[in-house]
């Protein structure tokens, strides 16, 4: 086991030691976990694509969206707000997150592509921390199924 060893005035500089070993687990992190696919949204007067790796894993038209809602994954050490589309009463849908590439963009085209879409849902669904907060943006909220 490696052990901090002191300087010359025979203390050891426990801040010197703790920066080491972050930058150390920090590389053992960055090797050892799992790389994560990069995601980006593209969108124009039709649809939008989301793009894996900059190949097209969805495309969706417009036209063909039944509700927009947003809500909250928790991701362990952080929360990720999410908008998802429903296209279907089957409860099918595709999202589109904070960590993809281009939706800053794509949130605000939204307000032009859909006018009624609710502009105060943000602080419903970031707070409270650790839940889903899931909650219909435009259209109509997904039937419920009778049990």
């Amino acid at each position: 086991m490696v052990h901090p060893s002191p300087d010359k005035s025979g203390l050891v500089d426990h801040g010197r030691w703790a920066k080491i070993m972050t930058s150390f687990i920090l590389k053992l992190k960055e090797r050892f976990s799992p790389k994560e696919p990069k995601l980006a949204v593209v969108f124009d007067a039709a649809g939008f694509t989301i793009l894996q790796d900059e190949k097209p894993k969805v495309c969706a038209d417009w036209s063909s969206v039944c509700e927009i809602f947003a809500y909250k994954d928790d991701l362990w050490s952080y929360d990720e707000i999410c908008i998802g589309f429903r296209f279907n009463d089957a409860g099918e849908y595709y999202w589109v997150g904070e960590s993809c590439v281009g939706y800053r963009e794509f949130i605000e085209n939204l307000k032009e592509k859909f006018p009624e879409i609710r502009t105060d849902w943000f602080s419903k669904v970031a707070f409270p921390a650790f839940d889903r907060n899931r909650t219909t943006l435009w259209g109509s909220p997904q039937p419920q199924t009778q049990k």
